[in-house]
């Protein structure tokens, strides 16, 4: 990665002082951005790090009034700038955290949502099967009814069978009586026949009795021989009288006889009535099994169709089951993958932070270590430039000492034993100084801040850079 080189840091950092972008940084905003990256200063420290920043005393920090001051104190630059990439650093890396546990919450709520419809399919899933089980319980009573229904179909049809045959031999009795009181009729109209001819002939009998009598009466001579043949025709009477009395009552016997046959085939008819009768009541309850049958078939074939349904909606709600325990599935691994994410981020965000203020209390005694240095530099620059006024007045007024070379022409000459000594410990104390501030340029107090962060986490860029 690139390092940023002294000028890019000091740009840096005073952009990011420079909260107004006026290209002028007050008091206010340089405690504002000194306390933001805290430093451990007291408030009177602070101020008289602005008041050398401040070097034309206008209460402002010019750019370049900040670049001499960071020339001044590089290991303060350097802590200045690797603690702003730092803080921007944590608040990426807090808003990452703060993503990632909005991430978590949205993913856990949609594992609850998940979880939540995966119970809900569990629990369609078996009131379904219940739905199925009732269902193939009807079908199994409506097939059992179908069953019965059929029975009773059969045993109609075999019982108007039997009716019929029943019906067709009374039928067959009723024809048969029927022919019989036809022959009856037939003998009756006989026998009334044969008695009139009977009849005819007694009346002819008669008529002839009468006429011989008649004669009997008128021939009284003839008596006698007519007595013979009255007598014959009186037992031909007589006898033509038995044959009628015998066709009488073989009428009277054909007459009872074929009142017996008309009785008999009112019988029949009776008989034949109530057979139709039971014929045509069993046709219906044949109709009414034939229609329960129908009937129950029906219902067997609708259950069967509904029961079809209701299986076809258990595979569909076990299938949205199985897929709601699979979004359920992956939205645990989710939440668990953002979870160890979130504790990750938080651990190094921890880390990080504890390794800025094992860096920052390094940095602290090497901040004021320089700042110390800066100020006895300081005192001995202006000591080392009193002296050299000091000495340089004194070699005007009493010439060069034998060895001393100054640069410089002080006021009037003094006395040569006091210009002696104050060239003597001028010389000393401008070599103590130049040995103080060679010590304090070769210091590595420069370099540690760059070598103490170059382990230091930084995953997220800055709007610093680097």
């Amino acid at each position: 990665m690139h390092e940023a080189s002294h000028e890019e840091k000091v740009a840096m950092v005073y952009d990011e002082m420079d909260s107004r972008k006026i290209r002028a940084v007050d008091v206010g905003e340089f405690t504002a951005f000194m306390t933001t990256l805290q430093f451990e200063m007291s408030s009177l420290a602070i101020g008289d790090l602005f008041q050398k920043a401040d070097a034309n005393h206008d209460g402002t920090v010019s750019f370049p009034e900040f670049q001499r001051f960071s020339e001044r104190y590089p290991t303060l630059l350097d802590a200045m700038h690797y603690r702003a990439k730092e803080y921007w650093s944590d608040v990426k890396q807090k808003e990452a955290i703060e993503a990632a546990r909005r991430l978590l919450d949205s993913l856990r709520a949609r594992e609850i949502d998940a979880r939540s419809g995966s119970t809900q399919a569990a629990h369609e899933s078996a009131a379904q099967e219940g739905r199925v089980a009732a269902q193939i319980q009807v079908v199994a009573e409506s097939e059992a009814k179908e069953r019965d229904a059929l029975a009773l179909l059969e045993a109609s049809r075999l019982e108007t069978e039997r009716v019929r045959g029943d019906v067709a031999g009374r039928c067959a009795d009723e024809a048969a009586s029927r022919d019989a009181e036809r022959m009856r009729q037939l003998q009756h109209l006989e026998s009334q026949r044969d008695v009139e001819q009977q009849e005819a002939r007694l009346r002819v009998q008669e008529a002839e009795q009468a006429a011989s009598e008649e004669r009997l009466r008128e021939i009284e001579r003839l008596l006698m021989e007519q007595q013979r043949e009255v007598e014959a025709q009186r037992q031909a009477s007589m006898r033509v009288r038995n044959d009628l009395a015998n066709v009488a009552a073989a009428e009277k016997q054909a007459a009872l006889i074929s009142a017996e046959a008309t009785r008999e085939l009112s019988l029949a008819a009776e008989r034949l009535a109530l057979a139709k009768t039971d014929l045509a009541r069993t046709q219906d309850k044949e109709g009414e099994a034939a229609a329960g049958h129908a009937a129950s078939r029906d219902a067997t074939v609708h259950q069967r169709l509904q029961k079809d349904r209701e299986e076809q909606e258990l595979l569909l709600a076990r299938e949205r089951e199985a897929a709601k325990r699979a979004v359920e599935a992956e939205a645990a691994r989710a939440v668990e993958a953002q979870d160890v994410v979130c504790k990750g981020l938080e651990q190094e965000n921890i880390d990080h932070h504890a390794s800025r203020i094992k860096v920052q209390a390094e940095e602290a005694p090497l901040i004021d270590q320089e700042i110390r240095l800066r100020d006895q530099r300081d005192n001995l620059e202006q000591r080392e430039a009193q002296l050299r006024d000091e000495a340089g007045a004194f070699t005007a007024r009493t010439g060069p000492a034998r060895g001393v070379t100054s640069p410089r022409v002080g006021p009037a000459p003094v006395g040569p034993a006091m210009a002696a000594a104050s060239a003597a410990g001028a010389q000393a104390a401008a070599a103590a100084a130049f040995s103080a501030a060679a010590a304090a340029r070769a210091s590595p107090l420069h370099a540690t801040p760059d070598r103490m962060r170059s382990n230091s986490p930084n995953r997220y860029r800055s709007p610093l850079g680097n």
